[in-house]
Formats: C-alpha cells, sequence, structure tokens
C-alpha cells in the first residue's frame, strides 16, 4: 500500500484527513474539508493523472457526514466558484487530487471532536490554526492544557454533587464550561501573550466558560469571545482569583501557619528527645568506664550506703 508524508506524519488510503489552505496549489478551493483518503499515487508513477512536483492524493470529501450548516457553506464556497449553483450531493467532492502537505491526518480523532469539524468552516479553520501552531509544543501550552483538564475536573467534581433539579437549573453553566474545555484545548491557537494572561488565572476555563453563557454563544462565536477576552483583559485580572492570589492565601493562612509552627515545633521537640537521648548514653558509658566503689559508708543511723 503506498503512503505519503502529510503536515502531521505518514498518511495511507483510508486514513482520515482535513485539507488546509495552500495558496501554491490550484486545489486551494477545497481547503477546509474534511475526507477519507481513497488512493495515493507516488510521484514518478506511470499512472498519474498530474504533472504536480509532489505525490498525488486522493481525497472523497463528499464521505463524511457534514452537518446542515456546513454543506450550506461548501454549497455558497462552490456556488461563488462556478457562478452557479450546484447542490451538496452533485459537487464535484468524491475524487480531489491534494498534495500530500495540504491534508492533516485526523484518523482517530475524538468522534466528539470529528463533529466539530463537520459543523462549520470557523471549527475547521480553529482546529488547522491549533494543529500548525508552534505554541501548542511549548512548555507553557502544556501547563495551561493540565490546568484546564484540572479545572474540568474540578468543576465535574461540584456537578456530581448536585441535585437532578440543580443539574436542570445549570444546564446551560455544564454546557458552556465542557464546550469551552474543548474549544480551549483543541481548537484555539495561541499566542505569546494569551498563554501568559490565561495561565494568571487559576480556573482560566471558568473565565472563559462564564463569557460563553453571557453570550450565549456558540462554536462559531468562540473566536468573537476570545476577541472579547481581549478587550476586557484588565476588568477579567481584578474580577478573577489568580495563581499569586493562592500563593499569598497559603503564606499568610493561620491554618498555613499553624501547620508550619507545628512542624517546627515537632522539629524542635525531635531535637530535644535526641539530646536527652544523647545525655543519656553519655551518662551510661561514664557508668561502664568507672571503677564501681564497694566501700561501704554508714550513715548516723548504721544505714549502709554506697
Amino acid at each position: 500500500m503506498n503512503t505519503t508524508t502529510a503536515k502531521n506524519g505518514e498518511i495511507r488510503s483510508g486514513d482520515l484527513v482535513v485539507s488546509m489552505f495552500n495558496k501554491n496549489h490550484c486545489n486551494d478551493d477545497y481547503s477546509y474539508l474534511v475526507g477519507i483518503i481513497t488512493d495515493i499515487k507516488p510521484l514518478g508513477s506511470p499512472d498519474r493523472e498530474t504533472d504536480n512536483e509532489t505525490d498525488d492524493v486522493y481525497v472523497n470529501f463528499i464521505a463524511p457526514d457534514y452537518s446542515q450548516k456546513r454543506q450550506k457553506e461548501i454549497e455558497k464556497q462552490f456556488c461563488e466558484l462556478y457562478g452557479e449553483y450546484r447542490p451538496f450531493d452533485e459537487l464535484p467532492l468524491d475524487s480531489v487530487i491534494m498534495p500530500p502537505d495540504s491534508l492533516i491526518r485526523i484518523t482517530g480523532i475524538d468522534p466528539k471532536d470529528l463533529g466539530y469539524l463537520l459543523y462549520s468552516e470557523a471549527l475547521v479553520k480553529a482546529f488547522i490554526d491549533h494543529k500548525t501552531s508552534g505554541n501548542r509544543n511549548t512548555a507553557e501550552f502544556s501547563l495551561l492544557e493540565k490546568r484546564l483538564d484540572q479545572n474540568l475536573a474540578d468543576c465535574r467534581t461540584r456537578f456530581m454533587k448536585m441535585s437532578k433539579e440543580e443539574l436542570i437549573n445549570n444546564a446551560s453553566e455544564i454546557a458552556a464550561v465542557y464546550a469551552t474545555h474543548d474549544y480551549l484545548t483543541a481548537y484555539h491557537h495561541y499566542d505569546n501573550d494569551e498563554l501568559a494572561f490565561y495561565l494568571q488565572f487559576q480556573s482560566s476555563l471558568e473565565v472563559v466558560a462564564d463569557i460563553v453563557r453571557e453570550r450565549s454563544g456558540s462554536y462559531d462565536d468562540m473566536k468573537d469571545i476570545m476577541y472579547t477576552i481581549n478587550e476586557r483583559e484588565d476588568s477579567l485580572l481584578q474580577q478573577y482569583p489568580l495563581i499569586r492570589d493562592a500563593s499569598e492565601a497559603e503564606q499568610s493562612d493561620p491554618a498555613h501557619d499553624n501547620n508550619l509552627k507545628t512542624k517546627c515545633q515537632g522539629k524542635t521537640a525531635a531535637k530535644q528527645k535526641a539530646s536527652i537521648e544523647d545525655r543519656l548514653r553519655d551518662a551510661q558509658k561514664k557508668v561502664k568506664t568507672q571503677p564501681i566503689n564497694t566501700a561501704v559508708q554508714h550513715n548516723k543511723n548504721g544505714a549502709a550506703r554506697v
């Protein structure tokens, strides 16, 4: 079976891929689509149909189950291309030849995340931005991702303690929390300033989820929501608990001070105990090294004493 190298690694027939924008390729009109690789014809193969200077990758972009919204977007895209309307099922999407460096392999992607990619072009663009961003490989992004995972775990613990009625009443909050976590960890493209900003919060997830609820936003609105957050950075830093607050609270917390005092007292007691034991051992050594006085002395009452 022929293989070739996509943007993020090796691909072969049967792999699920998403197409990127490639200004150097004539098929950039097929950008931001999800498809299945049906064949790969290597450079130099005698049965190639193109003169491309790369391997030819045949992709069926009509196979995935796009949402109605996404189908309408694709119809509009090709209507502008051809100058006439064609229904989605009649678009030439079933055997498109793509250069491998225009594809991102997504075989094995979580079904929920795949659903997002099939929902709207905006989400596909956000996904590609995230996948091609250098920041996602940095220590800062890894730290933020771990924080967001912990934030979600904390929220889940709180949700699990709710009654059925409370769960119903807080359904919008729960939905916003999970949707926000998905977007921030899998789709959003961070610049260095953004990473530094979100790492200041104890719960960046809460900061963004609250604004998602405030705006009653969907995934299509997430970029606008992130811009809104950028404009409100100063007020948000005053509104939500920060990492530095937790550190300062720990240092000034009476319980923390008491624990520290107890630890110090424990260490002092241990030193005192060690000192007593040392003196006892010294005394025992002296007794063993001193000669035993066997003379018997008598007190005035005639009682004998050593």
